[in-house]
């Protein structure tokens, strides 16, 4: 049996996402994909706008043949070590034959030459330079990139191209017989507000549901839709009282 994976969050999940799961399934030629979702609280430390439940439900309606959760240890941590968790879940199938995920330019091989950099230790000794002058871990990986890797151009600043290079890494350690198979993005940038309709990004989505944006988010699956009816998205916002109680 041939399986791909995706790990993802789907917060919310948007036709973009979608998208890749339809490309991802047509270019693996895999029997089943699989989805790693983060569980109550998402990578940057947010929580979900949905719980679990509901968002692995979405996945199963977009195509997916199979849900599994991503320990939140993982989750809460920086890109390498969220694929590593990610990539860890698939490889324990004993099925992953693919991994497919989002880039905004889907250049296998420059992913790959970053993914052989990570561990160098120039490449570490620059990331230490650039966190101990202040910078955040994302901006400092892509300073260290363009020092170490000045060759790679724009596609080192691209904002999936860290965690694309981390997914191909962790392929290599932990399942090397398995392919990446990036898949370029359609719509607006990873974290960009504006509306470009149903193919708008997962933040501009979040902003929808905060602000009850209804144009907006009469852009999103039916399905995905009817879980806010009459139901608030969760938030820290919104917890933020109890949460100081």
């Amino acid at each position: 049996m041939t399986l791909c994976g995706i790990v993802a969050e789907y917060n919310p999940l948007h036709c973009g996402h979608i998208y890749h799961m339809e490309q991802a399934r047509a270019r693996s030629g895999c029997q089943y994909v699989a989805a790693v979702l983060s569980g109550s609280f998402v990578q940057r430390g947010d929580v979900a706008c949905a719980d679990k439940w509901t968002r692995a439900r979405w996945a199963l309606y977009a195509g997916a043949d199979v849900v599994f959760e991503l320990p939140t240890a993982y989750v809460l941590q920086s890109a390498e070590q969220f694929a590593a968790g990610g990539v860890a879940v698939l490889s324990a199938t004993g099925m992953l034959t693919a991994l497919s995920f989002g880039s905004e330019r889907a250049e296998t091989e420059a992913l790959q030459r970053a993914a052989s950099a990570l561990d160098t230790p120039a490449f570490q000794a620059l990331l230490r330079a650039e966190l101990a002058a202040g910078r955040g871990y994302p901006a400092a990986c892509r300073s260290a990139f363009a020092a170490l890797l000045p060759e790679l151009g724009e596609a080192a600043g691209a904002p999936n191209f860290l965690l694309g290079a981390s997914y191909v890494r962790a392929l290599q350690r932990l399942c090397p017989q398995a392919k990446a198979l990036p898949v370029l993005r359609v719509g607006e940038g990873h974290e960009s507000p504006k509306n470009a309709g149903r193919y708008s990004s997962a933040t501009a989505f979040r902003t929808a549901l905060q602000e009850r944006d209804e144009a907006l988010l009469a852009q999103l699956p039916p399905f995905v839709r009817q879980s806010f009816t009459g139901r608030e998205p969760a938030s820290l916002q919104r917890l933020s009282q109890a949460l100081l109680y």
